[in-house]
């Protein structure tokens, strides 16, 4: 049967009781093929009765819908199909198909007929009943028929048409794309197809032209205006930010791509606001949102028609400036627009709020050949933005940046895969007794010798793990490895002192990270007091009412808690009172001003008395020389650690050292 149905010349297709094709013939997806189309846009899976509604067959759609609806026996029709090429007449015919009595869909055929076919009465009822729009005009562009379609279109009867000209009745057309494809038409024969906006009306309108064998020509034309405005509203939400009503990533992308392609050179700025991600988690998204509506508007005001700004997301935005404007973005105007984001927004309650923005450039094409390369080299430059905390100033792109960006991208990735290679490795400073000289302590510290880039130093690695979220990753392998080796000095050395962790309060505020501590500690079965944690002098540790609760836990655990660099962060006597604190380390800053400066003495003398009235035990940073040691000593100071004694060191060379000082 299937064989027989895809031998037939006409087009056939079965459709279920909902308007699916569920099956067409070979002639059908030839049709489909002729004209432009692919065999999956007609075939099955498509609703038939949508694509007529859609269309303009709306007719022949509700005759097929009489027939899935068994109000109609069959259902044929006669229409003209206007192609690229050439102006068909077609035959549709519909009738139900019924399976053991009731109706299950039904089959289509359509087949091309010649005008022999159609009586003079037939081509009339066609057109004037046909939903597209039609009219003819002689060679000399004169009106001789019009439909009904056309005439509601049009805005014009029949007989207000009927031998005037084209031009005259629609002074429009003249010098527009209808004139050029009307005259190309008529000229040479052919046919076209075109769409076109008629300015008066604001409409537009999808346009076929034939030539007729009387010299003139058939146009059929049907308004777009919903297809557009569709399409345009597509268009919109595709290139545009629904929050602000700027330019979206896309439209900066096209616009930028549409710059290089002309070879048009521009400068690129990239505005960031600075903590924006605590409006939102303090005042919630809500006015977040009204936030970055202000600051786009701030924007867009300040700046001249010949820059273009757009929301690149978050709280990110972009301005393309050509080169005449961007020499109005120097410094001057880069502090102009700096103090946009320093006029305060006010909270939900009223209160002010204080929002500043980074700001960071690159030029086309000295910068990049792509936007892509552009949007990357003003993101490699907000870094260096971000670090100056300059508000007024713009940070221009430079090659060595994308050094520097290279440079942290490959230390953040391979910094977990070379934890366990020989690259990455531990050291130990040891604490020692000012009196004795024996080794009481020992702090472990971490270096990474790269492959690619040598001895990265401690700050940058730590920093980069801390900003992608991995320093109590990093922390817990440090942890866990020093305490591996306290059990082998314990077992080889006989050594029994302290041994150090650098902790930051961020981690100590994270519940699984105290948990880990706990667990690591019995797990290699240390003793109380053993365990010291070195918290440097923080915002959140001195103003977190969480990590006093915290700290008071892990030294009802059995371990010491330790402030390090002490007297250089965010001090406060107020924490110095209420936090459980047994260790303050003090900073090497101080024990240089020993035979230096008598006022820096004298403060170091107060530090040390400060600790001894509130009875916590004190180690000195950065011991050097034997003035220094005379000088503590003579202050009461037991504990230090510094090169006069000892450098950090390997696991081996403190093996040794414990030999030693244990003599």
């Amino acid at each position: 049967m299937q064989e027989t149905i895809d031998a037939l010349p006409y087009q056939i297709a079965v459709i279920d009781q909902n308007g699916f094709i569920q099956y067409v013939n070979k002639a059908w997806q030839q049709f489909t093929l002729d004209n432009g189309g692919t065999v999956e846009s007609t075939g099955p899976g498509l609703n038939y009765l949508a694509a007529l509604e859609s269309g303009s067959a709306k007719n022949d759609a509700q005759g097929l819908r009489a027939i899935l609806n068994g109000e109609k026996t069959s259902y044929e029709s006669k229409y003209p199909c206007h192609t690229p090429d050439e102006l068909r007449w077609y035959y549709f015919h519909a009738q139900p198909l019924i399976q053991h009595g009731d109706i299950t869909g039904a089959v289509v055929n359509h087949r091309l007929i010649g005008s022999e076919e159609l009586n003079s009465r037939d081509i009339y009822q066609i057109i004037e009943n046909m939903n597209d729009a039609m009219y003819t005009v002689d060679d000399k562009y004169r009106f001789t028929y019009i439909n009904q379609q056309a005439e509601s279109e049009m805005r014009f009867s029949r007989t207000e048409l009927l031998g005037e000209t084209l031009w005259e009745m629609f002074p429009g057309m003249p010098d527009s794309d209808f004139e050029q494809n009307y005259v190309h038409a008529m000229s040479k024969r052919v046919p076209v197809q075109f769409e076109a906006l008629y300015p008066p009306s604001d409409n537009w309108y999808e346009v076929s032209i034939y030539p007729h064998d009387d010299g003139g020509l058939i146009t059929f034309f049907r308004n777009k205006n919903k297809e557009k405005h569709v399409d345009s509203l597509l268009w919109q939400s595709q290139h545009f930010d629904p929050m602000t009503g700027l330019p979206n990533r896309r439209h900066i992308y096209r616009y930028m791509e549409d710059l290089i392609t002309a070879a048009e050179p521009f400068c690129l700025f990239y505005f960031d606001l600075d903590h924006f991600q605590l409006i939102n988690d303090v005042y919630g998204h809500d006015f977040g949102d009204e936030v970055m509506q202000e600051a786009a508007s701030r924007l867009r005001w300040s700046l001249t028609e010949q820059m273009f700004l757009g929301r690149l997301g978050g709280d990110e935005f972009i301005i393309i400036a050509e080169p005449d404007a961007a020499e109005q973005l120097t410094v001057a105007q880069g502090e102009k627009l700096s103090r946009l984001f320093d006029m305060p927004f006010y909270s939900p309650d009223g209160k002010p709020i204080q929002i500043h923005a980074s700001i960071s450039s690159a030029i086309h094409p000295e910068d990049g050949n792509s936007p892509s390369a552009m949007i990357t080299a003003v993101d490699t430059a907000m870094h260096e933005a971000k670090k100056q905390r300059k508000d007024e100033t713009i940070v221009a792109y430079q090659a060595t940046m994308k050094e520097m960006m290279e440079r942290r991208i490959t230390i953040e990735s391979d910094l977990f895969d070379h934890f366990d290679s020989g690259d990455y490795f531990l050291v130990y400073q040891p604490q020692v007794s000012l009196i004795t000289e024996k080794i009481c302590g020992v702090e472990v510290l971490s270096r990474w010798h790269h492959p690619l880039y040598g001895a990265i130093p401690p700050p940058e690695f730590i920093a980069i793990a801390e900003s992608v979220g991995k320093s109590s990753t990093l922390t817990k392998k440090i942890i866990h490895a020093g305490l591996h080796a306290y059990q082998t000095w314990k077992n080889e050395s006989g050594f029994n002192g302290k041994i150090a962790f650098n902790v930051s309060a961020a981690m100590l505020a994270n519940e699984s990270f105290n948990h880990f501590l706990i667990d690591v500690k019995e797990r290699f079965n240390i003793a109380d007091g053993i365990i010291e944690l070195e918290i440097t002098e923080d915002a959140q540790l001195t103003a977190s009412a969480g990590i006093k609760n915290v700290l008071t836990t892990l030294r009802s655990e059995g371990f010491l808690i330790a402030v390090d660099d002490f007297g250089t962060g965010f001090s406060s006597i107020d924490y110095l009172i209420d936090f459980p604190i047994d260790i303050l380390k003090i900073d090497k800053t101080f024990i240089d001003q020993i035979g230096v400066s008598k006022r820096g003495e004298s403060v170091l003398r107060s530090l040390i008395s400060l600790a001894e009235n509130l009875e916590v035990e004190i180690v000195v940073e950065g011991l050097e020389t034997e003035e220094e040691r005379r000088f503590l000593i003579g202050e009461g100071c037991t504990l230090a650690q510094g090169y006069y004694f000892d450098k950090p060191m390997t696991n081996d060379d403190l093996t040794r050292r414990f030999a030693d000082y244990q003599q």
